[in-house]
């Protein structure tokens, strides 16, 4: 048996999310799916074509697991379909121990008899069955769809602290949320069916976490920028940072007295386009300055986290090895994004978007924004998400950081800067492997021999090991001990229900936008 995912009809979607996650998985073709199927012990179908509904219940009944949309599953396992519009998902305890809430705000299609995951109105959108020895899981059609969505707005995120909640304009749909509860999904599945769970680790090396720091340059003072170098060089903290050319234009020589960071671009004027070439414009002119002192950068980070496509292909013209926007992505694991039919070629980086401002803004205190940022590090260590906060060093708070790097070596976290992620998850995409299970043993088949790049597995029985994806069989060497609580409550509805306040700082951004 391959324990790994077998799909069908594969779209490039589902190519993003598994690769994310990184579960072994195979595409399947119609002319061996009968043979071919037995192998897997879950598969992901749809458009089923010539493959009778015959062979799909055997193999169902028999013990397999099946996890297709509401419209497959209404004509080949007749399940009544409806449409309803959702505004977001919330994971109920009949699947998820964790509370789940997921941004979608778009129509579903769903089956009628879905039983688990709710939206707003506590309808259950999500199908979880058994059928004879196996399971049928059906999810709404566009689910999986919703991780192409572009836009975005402003939203309120929780805090124990001020205000108890502190805003910023981000990606509408949380496509983090969405890799989430397939990855629950899929743990859940394997754990039912008593299978071990493996997954690429999302670390280099034997990294329980990784921590990267962004700088975002504009409107801050010589001053200011090199005061926050000076902290960061203090406890040894490599930064990326991404620089804005206009307001410095005569000082950058500035950056040349740094040692040890990372320099993206930022942008000339502070501002993205929707026209491609005013995009090409303003970059080329800001990577002509930044050329003239030495500094070719690889990384780049738009102004005010904002994306488009046009963007993206002004990016791709200048060979930008990545880029980082929280109106794109937010809270999750890189991605390349998928434009048209293909995925764009510059890999995208999401970050944590509230920043020391936007908690000042809703009134936290030193030592509550310091405790604001430690709760959410304990929120990435429990889903294996790099932590990657953002600063800008006209928002001063010095003192804070300072704190915060301390927290993070006593947590034993590695500094990593922006361009060494990327590279490092641009080799993890391209490594391949499947895993056999056999006489109860996990054996890993691969051409890899970098100890670098390391698989979690998940037992039955609960127990987690950090192994090395390599040739041969698993050790059961590295435990993991002491996994993270993550008990966070959340009040759904509160944070979510029109704002009048959220509206005033809409308002207030687009006007100021305007002026620039």
């Amino acid at each position: 048996m391959k324990l790994g995912i077998g799909i069908l009809n594969l779209e490039l979607e589902w190519i993003l999310l598994l690769e994310q996650i990184g579960v072994p998985y195979s595409i399947l073709n119609y002319a061996n799916f009968s043979e071919d199927a037995k192998d897997f012990p879950v598969l992901i179908l749809k458009d089923l074509g010539e493959i009778s509904t015959f062979n799909l219940n055997q193999y169902v009944s028999s013990g397999g697991v099946i996890i297709t949309d509401a419209k497959t599953a209404e004509k080949n396992f007749n399940l009544p379909k409806k449409n309803n519009y959702v505004k977001y998902l919330a994971t109920n305890e009949k699947l998820f121990q964790e509370n789940i809430f997921c941004d979608i705000y778009r129509k579903f299609t769903f089956t009628k008899k879905s039983n688990l995951i709710i939206n707003e109105t506590g309808k259950e959108l999500f199908y979880f069955n058994n059928i004879g020895e196996g399971i049928l899981a059906v999810i709404p059609q566009e689910f999986i769809k919703s991780i192409t969505d572009i836009k975005a707005m402003r939203k309120k995120f929780p805090s124990a602290f001020g205000k108890k909640y502190v805003s910023e304009k981000v990606a509408k749909v949380s496509k983090g949320k969405i890799r989430i509860i397939i990855h629950k999904l899929f743990e859940y599945i394997f754990q039912l069916k008593r299978l071990p769970f493996l997954t690429k680790w999302n670390f280099p090396e034997n990294n329980k976490n990784i921590f990267c720091f962004r700088v975002d340059t504009d409107y801050s003072s010589i001053e200011q920028i090199y005061n926050l170098y000076k902290t960061c060089e203090k406890h040894q903290i490599k930064a990326s940072w991404f620089i804005e050319t206009k307001s410095i234009e005569n000082e950058l020589q500035i950056f040349n007295q740094f040692n040890n960071q990372e320099f993206g671009y930022h942008c000339f004027r502070h501002k993205i386009s929707s026209s491609y070439q005013k995009n090409l414009d303003d970059i080329n002119h800001g990577l002509e300055l930044l050329k003239n002192i030495g500094i070719n950068p690889k990384g780049y980070a738009a102004p005010y986290g904002e994306w488009n496509e046009n963007l993206n292909k002004a990016l791709e013209h200048f060979n930008f090895f990545y880029s980082s926007e929280f109106c794109f992505d937010y809270d999750n694991l890189p991605s390349f994004p998928i434009v048209g039919k293909d995925f764009s070629k510059v890999l995208q980086i999401p970050i944590h978007p509230i920043s020391v401002g936007r908690l000042s803004r809703t009134q936290h205190t030193k030592d509550e924004m310091l405790q604001y940022f430690l709760d959410i590090i304990n929120e990435k260590l429990y889903f294996d998400e790099p932590i990657i906060f953002y600063t800008h060093p006209f928002q001063n708070r010095f003192e804070l950081f300072d704190e915060l790097f301390i927290e993070l070596k006593k947590l034993k976290i590695r500094n990593y800067s922006f361009i060494e992620y990327a590279k490092w998850w641009k080799e993890r995409l391209a490594l391949e492997w499947d895993v056999d299970y056999q006489n109860n043993k996990i054996i890993i088949n691969t051409s890899n021999c970098n100890e670098n790049f390391l698989c979690k597995v998940r037992l039955p029985n609960g127990d987690v090991f950090i192994e090395p994806i390599t040739n041969g069989e698993i050790g059961y060497k590295n435990k993991l001990e002491n996994e993270i609580i993550y008990d966070k409550k959340l009040n759904y509805s509160e944070l979510r229900k029109f704002d009048i306040n959220l509206l005033k700082e809409e308002i207030i951004f687009r006007l100021r936008r305007l002026k620039q």
